[in-house]
């Protein structure tokens, strides 16, 4: 449950020797810079180039071009392995001159947007001109005609009504030619020159649009010149995106430059941090304690003109965390950090749900061949060298989860839905022999038991409450805790024998009674407020059994998610087998993918589900008891490059 000890160190170095000593501190890894305090009056002001700046944005929209328009990679590609390089021999790409291709692949993502932008346009006029398309009028005619004009027209077919109608109530001669696409109907209007500028503001006043056109074609003419200039404009947006993937070969040198100059960045970030004299440049940095004496030799063989001093922390500092596990509880500190990290008089937690957390996910999944699967799995993918280590512990962490789903899963009998009861041969008869509840015939029980885990989680929890305040020296907390240990240790089993299943022992109603009068005169001599509201709000105090009780009842969705993975997987079962009976032939195959594709889904979504309702219990009924968090993490300064694997020298 201990923590890590963190101490502040700060380190003198000669102003030259400055980058230097960023590098080792990068190279060494495990330690944090101490943000630069307002109050000193020395500062340090690096500026990264602009030009670094504007070659990593070339950088990283010339590989999302190339991964866009490249070889697409398939699953395969993820477990190839990462070059290796030490950070110096990873900073010498930065001087590449192939980043320069950059710009080059960026100049054809100018082309192709300015392409795909006029072959967009080509495409929204010959829509436009499509629906006009009825009306065969060469256009260059409507401006050598001197008595008649032309007007075209469009809107809802019902105002078209409404226009002849004015049109023929002003006695206007007219001729009007539509055709209608969905819900809205085109027109072509000729009327009289003199005429003009009341048919337009008749066919405004009738809710319709005037549409005008400059062209001297045809709309069948316009339309077939516009599908030449679209095939031409098609042609040339293939041939820039085959030139992008010629220049996709340099991709993975490109990612590595990109790495590089990230490094470059963060490495100039990192002198931003410290605080300078006329000759010295001086930082401060958080490092665990029993990293401290490694640092010092390390930074003192490499620098020969350098001071390290240990600094006291102030009160009101944030120290970061760091957590501290074995191997069992490391994978599950991912989880502890979603909740929060410990603060000052607090502990890490992760050893006392972890176990807990491994137990509930089983029994929410509660199908052994699915554990198996994720047990398979994560033990597969745990033995890849390319793997990163903190996806590692995720599956180290689904590991445990995969191996208590199969122990639970077989107590159940449950193996991917297959009924185990009506089948008889030496695998079924085997795989019964560990069977020791059947859910579906024993629900209650499997409620029961899941209540229960509830009662024990919940107790623990009051239990750590306990420790943490006499640990924090808060004897009236410490006190307060155990007597709610014990009076609900009264209260459940009085709930359960109440209930019917506990006979005899009378004394649990005479327990819990006394308890409760306890603790109303507990709260009689502790609490601090008016002597006259004490007595009621004494007796308020124990509404929280009720609570606690809501909180138990939360357990039951550890048997509801259980039975509810079983029944999908045999519903699947049933699906692919009269599947199979029903179609002759082929019948065979899609039972088969109906068997994969179902039993794949319901996996997904069951581990899912699993790991989220088991880590709400953590979250909602176990850790709001004696867990507030409130810390910050240790963010080691180390490089965590996206293409690359950085190694050690």
């Amino acid at each position: 449950m201990a923590l890590q000890k963190v101490i502040k160190l700060g380190v003198i170095v000669l102003k030259e020797k400055k980058q230097e000593l960023v590098r080792l501190l990068h190279k060494f890894g495990n330690i944090q810079f101490v943000s630069k305090d307002d109050k000193e009056n020395i500062s340090n002001t690096e500026k990264i180039d602009d030009k670094l700046i504007n070659d990593i944005n070339q950088i990283k929209n010339a590989l999302a071009l190339i991964q866009e328009y490249g070889e697409k990679k398939g699953f395969a590609d993820l477990f190839k392995p990462k070059k290796e390089y030490t950070l110096d021999k990873l900073e010498e790409f930065s001087k590449s001159t192939k980043k320069e291709t950059a710009f080059l692949i960026n100049e054809k993502r100018e082309t192709l947007k300015s392409h795909e932008s006029n072959l967009m346009f080509l495409e929204q006029n010959k829509e436009k001109y499509s629906k006009w398309e009825f009306t065969k009028i060469p256009f260059h005619i409507s401006n050598n005609l001197i008595f008649t004009s032309i007007h075209f027209i469009a809107g809802n077919p019902d105002k078209f009504s409404l226009l002849e109608q004015k049109l023929s109530s002003e006695n206007m001669p007219y001729e009007l030619k539509t055709n209608q696409e969905g819900n809205t109907s085109y027109g072509v209007l000729f009327t009289l020159k003199e005429h003009e500028a009341s048919a337009v503001r008749m066919a405004a006043d009738s809710g319709l649009i005037v549409e005008y056109y400059d062209i001297d074609k045809s709309f069948d003419e316009e339309i077939a010149e516009i599908e030449k200039q679209i095939i031409q404009v098609t042609k040339e947006i293939s041939n820039v995106k085959n030139e992008i993937t010629e220049l996709a070969e340099i991709e993975e040198e490109l990612s590595t430059i990109s790495d590089s100059i990230e490094l470059v960045i963060e490495e100039k970030n990192a002198l931003n941090k410290f605080a300078e004299t006329e000759y010295t440049s001086y930082v401060k940095i958080w490092v665990a304690e029993k990293d401290s004496d490694k640092l010092r030799t390390y930074l003192s063989k490499n620098i020969q003109e350098l001071e390290i001093m240990e600094l006291p922390v102030e009160e009101e500092e944030k120290v970061p965390v760091i957590f501290s596990g074995n191997s069992f509880t490391s994978p599950f500190h991912a989880i502890t950090s979603m909740y929060g990290i410990p603060d000052k008089g607090e502990f890490d937690p992760t050893p006392l749900f972890a176990p807990f957390f491994v137990l509930f996910f089983g029994y929410c999944l509660s199908d052994a061949g699915y554990g198996l699967v994720i047990l398979l799995a994560s033990i597969y993918g745990m033995t890849r060298k390319t793997i990163d280590k903190e996806v590692k512990k995720a599956m180290a962490l689904m590991m445990y989860c995969g191996l208590s789903t199969m122990v639970i899963g077989a107590l159940f009998g449950g193996w991917f839905g297959l009924p185990l009861d009506t089948m008889d041969n030496f695998v079924s008869r085997f795989l019964l022999s560990f069977k020791m509840v059947d859910p579906n015939k024993d629900a209650l029980l499997i409620l029961g038991i899941g209540l229960l885990l509830g009662v024990i989680q919940i107790l623990w929890s009051k239990m750590i409450a306990a420790y943490k305040s006499f640990a924090n020296g808060n004897m009236t907390a410490f006190f307060e805790e155990v007597l709610w240990f014990i009076y609900l240790g009264f209260f459940f089993p009085s709930v359960i024998k109440y209930a019917g299943y506990i006979e005899g022992m009378g004394w649990l109603y005479s327990g819990f009674l006394y308890m409760a009068i306890i603790m109303i005169v507990f709260y009689l001599v502790t609490d601090k407020s008016n002597i006259f509201l004490r007595p009621f709000l004494s007796g308020l105090k124990l509404y929280d059994t009720i609570g606690y009780f809501g909180d138990v009842l939360s357990y039951a969705r550890l048997m509801a998610l259980g039975l509810a993975t079983g029944g999908v997987a045999l519903a699947i079962n049933l699906i692919a087998g009269i599947v199979g009976d029903m179609i002759p032939v082929v019948g065979i195959f899609i039972q088969i993918a109906i068997l994969i594709f179902g039993h794949a889904f319901n996996l997904v979504m069951n581990i899912l589900g699993s790991f989220v309702h088991s880590m709400r219990l953590q979250f909602v009924e176990f850790f709001r008891k004696f867990f507030e968090g409130g810390g910050t993490a240790f963010k080691p300064f180390k490089m965590t490059p996206k293409y690359v694997r950085v190694i050690k020298d």
